[in-house]
C-alpha cells in the first residue's frame, strides 16, 4: 500500500511531463527504506518503424532480416573491464539509436551489388505509445506518482525526505509544471502520535491527582515517580534509529 501519492499537472507536453516524473521516480527510488516508485498515467516516447510492404517484396528482403537488422544494431555492447586501483569496472560501447535519423540511414540488405537503406524501404516516425491510462488534475493531464516503503521502516522519516526531494526537483520543472500531494499516510501516524502524547499526560495529571487527594502531595508526588518514564518515550520516535516497534515497546 502507498504511503504518499504525488499528481504531477502540467501543460508541457505528454511525452516531456513523463520525462519528468521518472526522474522524479528516480530520486524518490534513491532514499533509504523506500521500496518501490510506481508512475502511473502519461505516454512514453516510441520510434515505430513503419515498412512499405511493396518494397521490400522488389527488394526481397523478408520482414526478419528488418526486424533482426534493427534489433542488432540498436544495443549496447559490452567492452570488458578495466581495473582502477582497488575496483574493477565493466565497459560499455554505446550502440543504440538517438534519433531517428540514425534508424533511416542502417543498412538492412543489398540488391545488384549496392547497400539498400531502411529509408529505403521504411519510414521512422517519433511519436508516443499507446495511451493506456488517463489521470487528470484540475483539467490538465496529469501522472500519479505511488510510493511505498520497506516492511519496519519509519514512515515519517520517509515522508519526510520524500517531501525534501519533491521540493527540491520542483525547482526545475520545466514550463508551467506542478506538483500536488494527494495522500499522506504519514500524516495520520503523527495524529495518533499527538494523540496519544496527550492522553499520556491526561493520564498522569489524573493519577497524581487522585494520590494527592488520598495520600497527600509529598507520598502523591512519591507514587507518581514510576509515571514520568512514559512521557519521555515519544521523545525516542523522532530520533533517526527508531521505528514504530521502537517507539511502542517503551509502553509495555
Amino acid at each position: 500500500m502507498p504511503i504518499v501519492v504525488y499528481s504531477l499537472a502540467g501543460d508541457i507536453g505528454p511525452a516531456l511531463l513523463k520525462k519528468t516524473a521518472d526522474d522524479l521516480k528516480d530520486d524518490i527510488e534513491a532514499i533509504p527504506g523506500v521500496l518501490e516508485v510506481e508512475v502511473t498515467g502519461g505516454q512514453d516516447r516510441e520510434i515505430r518503424v513503419e515498412v512499405d510492404i511493396d518494397k521490400l517484396a522488389y527488394y526481397r528482403i523478408p520482414i526478419t532480416r528488418l526486424e533482426q537488422s534493427v534489433a542488432a544494431e540498436n544495443q549496447n555492447i559490452s567492452g570488458g573491464a578495466i581495473t582502477l586501483g582497488h575496483g574493477r569496472y565493466q565497459l560499455k560501447v554505446p550502440g543504440e539509436f538517438d534519433t531517428p535519423e540514425e534508424i533511416l540511414t542502417l543498412v538492412v540488405a543489398t540488391h545488384n551489388g549496392h547497400p539498400i537503406y531502411l529509408k529505403d524501404v521504411a519510414t521512422v516516425v517519433d511519436g508516443l505509445q499507446e495511451e493506456t491510462s488517463r489521470s487528470r488534475l484540475n483539467g490538465e493531464s496529469a501522472i500519479n506518482i505511488s510510493v511505498k516503503k520497506r516492511v519496519g521502516e519509519n514512515i515519517i522519516r520517509i515522508s519526510e525526505e520524500i517531501d525534501a526531494v519533491v521540493t527540491a526537483a520542483a525547482a526545475t520543472f520545466p514550463g508551467n509544471t506542478s506538483i500536488t500531494k494527494l495522500m499522506d499516510n504519514a500524516k495520520d501516524i503523527r495524529a495518533m502520535v499527538a494523540d496519544l502524547e496527550n492522553n499520556i499526560i491526561s493520564g498522569l495529571i489524573l493519577v497524581v491527582g487522585v494520590l494527592f487527594v488520598v495520600l497527600g502531595i509529598r507520598n502523591a508526588l512519591w507514587w507518581a515517580w514510576p509515571f514520568r518514564f512514559p512521557c519521555f518515550c515519544p521523545l525516542l520516535f523522532s530520533m533517526p534509529w527508531a521505528s514504530h516497534s521502537t517507539w511502542w515497546c517503551c509502553f509495555l
